[in-house]
């Protein structure tokens, strides 16, 4: 099996995190208590929704 710490996300994924420096993810990640770390939480939190491609994504 697989190291999952060495797992990588498609860019199509990685481009749909913001950059953790703007303000406004800064506080959302904060008041929600989103590991910063944990890529998974993050895409789940700001990947629906990309200004990068007309998909929507939808967690199960």
């Amino acid at each position: 099996m697989e190291n999952l710490s060495s797992l990588k996300l498609y860019p199509f994924f990685i481009q749909r995190i913001p950059s953790l420096s703007q303000p406004k993810v800064k506080e959302a990640i904060e008041k929600e208590k989103i590991d910063q770390t944990n890529i998974v939480e993050l895409l789940k939190k700001f990947g629906r929704l990309s200004i990068n491609n007309p998909f929507r994504l939808e967690a199960n």
